[in-house]
């Protein structure tokens, strides 16, 4: 909680005399209440000043108190000797001793860091990402900060919960939680078997951009095809972590019980050098972040016009929160010039180069539908007098094996004014089925390949509408190809055979990329 003290921060391990402000304490206690005492006994008894000594053992506390006493004017005989029943010397010893052990042994970064890295499966990414390589050909990866601050945040708990003092853990502990459990070691050969040490976190815990920290952020990764090489992988993302995090120790005897706080600090991924704790948390661009001087006030739709909560906005890659119910996010930025980024889940992603003057009005973020794309070879043949044919059956216009499709899109109205590499499908013989796209209008180029990317068969190029309503819905994907097309090598004839080969699908009825299959009823000659 709040009030619990800190007995380690950045590093620096500071705990109270705890013995001593024990004996200050019951002193302080009888000498301000010397009246009291010498009434409630009788009033033939006077009380002098105490003072009070303690000897602390395992199981006992043995005070002293030197207090004079008379009765009637005849003195006790002193000191007053009070055994308390309690294992407070040892909890105190436990303690300050356990302190030390945390902040230079580094254990619990050690089991944050495992947890981190056994964290579960989505999509065959770990849900908090340390290592990405993708190699389905399409596949891709896309996480922000919001995305894994709750992992984040489970993880740092499941840890806690499941650390234990040296034969404390419970058996078969993976088998009910799928976590691992940890064991902590002796600390000075001392298990503390008799007394019971749990670990929290604060009530109010959570995670903040100050405390949390990835790089790269956003997370993400795409497999791409690898040339002459038949397979596809992304390019290596390594994800790096900053962390610190307060952990709460209570240990208890059952009588009694005492509770301080310390600090776990992760940096790149490993236990962090305290000595630089400091110049990560104010380095100049938080620095820049953490006094912001202009103003936001901007909402963020939907294309219906309908409000979108819960979208990260960033600006000058400064975090300033999450859009509210009402789509609206109002509050300090800082001043200058840079990169507006608005990230929501299932939309595309919107940055925009802008100044801290432009940082008002409304922003449309586009759905990325749920596309199975399906696709088609079309065989375009030669004909008489320079016209070409499509010939009527199935083995002219059929699905496509054995081979592969490269669909390229690029936005027609393009709000990334920083992309220059367009959104890229890649389609096996059973399809693709992906969200990359945002809705909206692109020009698309799509080739048919071999298996190892070294031969191309046909392709197309063509402006195509993604609508937000294709979600869940099977696209049809026709590739005009032909037996001329595998001959050339010039990059201005392949261009121009696309544009030909096109123009003959468009002109027999059939659309590149249609939202209903195509129906053949007779060969067409155009």
């Amino acid at each position: 909680g709040k009030d619990v003290p800190y007995w380690q921060k950045n590093g620096v391990v500071n705990y109270p005399d705890i013995k001593s402000n024990f004996v200050k304490g019951v002193t302080n206690y009888l000498n301000e209440n010397r009246e009291y005492l010498s009434s409630a006994l009788g009033s033939n008894i006077t009380l002098g000043e105490a003072s009070v000594s303690a000897e602390f053992l395992n199981d006992r506390i043995i005070l002293r108190v030197n207090m004079p006493t008379t009765v009637k004017g005849y003195p006790i005989q002193q000191p007053y000797i009070v055994e308390v029943n309690t294992k407070f010397g040892k909890l105190v010893d436990f303690s300050t001793k356990f302190v030390n052990y945390a902040t230079n042994t580094r254990p619990f970064e050690y089991h944050t860091l495992s947890t981190m890295l056994l964290s579960p499966m989505e999509n065959g990414v770990s849900v908090i990402p340390i290592y990405i390589a993708l190699m389905d050909c399409g596949s891709y990866v896309f996480k922000s900060w919001n995305d894994v601050k709750p992992e984040l945040e489970h993880a740092i708990a499941v840890t806690l919960a499941q650390t234990y003092m040296p034969g404390k853990a419970p058996v078969n502990m993976l088998k009910k939680s799928g976590y691992p459990k940890y064991t902590l070691t002796s600390i000075d050969g001392n298990t503390y078997s008799d007394i019971d040490v749990k670990f929290y976190l604060p009530d109010d815990f959570e995670l903040t951009r100050e405390t949390f920290k990835m790089t790269p952020d956003p997370i993400s990764a795409f497999a791409k095809p690898v040339p002459f090489a038949g397979v596809c992988v992304s390019d290596p993302v390594y994800v790096n972590y900053y962390l610190t995090y307060p952990v709460v120790v209570r240990a208890s005897d059952g009588t009694s019980n005492l509770q301080f706080a310390f600090q776990v600090y992760i940096n790149n991924n490993q236990p962090g050098d305290w000595s630089t704790i400091a110049t990560v948390e104010t380095d100049t661009h938080a620095m820049l972040c953490s006094n912001p001087s202009c103003y936001i006030d901007m909402t963020v739709k939907s294309s219906s016009g309908q409000p979108i909560s819960m979208a990260s906005v960033s600006f000058m890659n400064c975090p300033l929160g999450v859009t509210d119910e009402n789509g609206r996010i109002a509050g300090p930025a800082p001043c200058g010039a840079g990169k507006l980024e608005i990230i929501k889940n299932g939309y595309g992603v919107y940055k925009e180069m802008k100044t801290s003057d432009e940082l008002t009005g409304e922003v449309t973020l586009y759905k990325r539908p749920t596309v199975n794309f399906v696709p088609y070879e079309v065989s375009v043949q030669e004909w008489s007098d320079g016209k070409h044919v499509i010939y009527y059956g199935e083995d002219y216009i059929r699905p496509v094996t054995d081979k592969m499709v490269y669909l390229a899109f690029y936005p027609k109205e393009n709000p990334f004014k920083d992309r220059v590499l367009p959104i890229e499908v890649y389609l096996d013989s059973s399809g693709t089925t992906t969200d990359v796209l945002p809705a909206g209008e692109y020009m698309a180029s799509g080739y048919l390949m071999s298996q190892d990317f070294t031969t191309m068969y046909g392709g197309f190029v063509a402006d195509v509408v993604i609508e937000e309503d294709m979600d869940g819905k099977d696209v049809y994907v026709y590739i005009p190809v032909s037996p001329e097309f595998e001959e050339l090598t010039n990059q201005t004839e392949i261009g121009e055979k696309m544009i030909e080969l096109t123009n003959v699908l468009y002109e027999c009825g059939i659309l590149p990329l249609s939202e209903t299959p195509y129906e053949q009823e007779e060969m067409c000659v155009v």
